[in-house]
């Protein structure tokens, strides 16, 4: 019966510890997951905030400019960034 008993306190303890050690793992799980997460945020606002963004009148603008002060058209900011810039109407 004592045998019984140290075997049933000995698996209930192996099966805590298991229990604890799969809670842990899944954790640490979770943070990679959030941290990486983060990170592919963190680059694509870094993307984002690399890239020239032009309004239509923006650029419109600039070519007004550019007009008004008799430049040609390869000269100016308007005609060398309008062809790889995005238009946000």
């Amino acid at each position: 019966m004592k045998k019984l008993i140290t075997i049933g306190v000995i698996n209930l303890v192996l099966l805590l510890i298991q229990f604890s050690l799969i809670s842990l793992i899944s954790n640490d799980g979770e943070k990679v997951w959030q941290a990486n997460n983060e990170r592919l945020q963190l680059e694509a606002d870094n993307q984002i905030l690399k890239q020239k963004i032009y309004t239509k009148s923006s650029l419109t603008q600039i070519k007004n400019q550019a007009d008004k002060n008799s430049l040609t058209p390869m000269k100016t900011e308007f005609w060398r960034t309008a062809t790889v810039a995005q238009i946000i109407p």
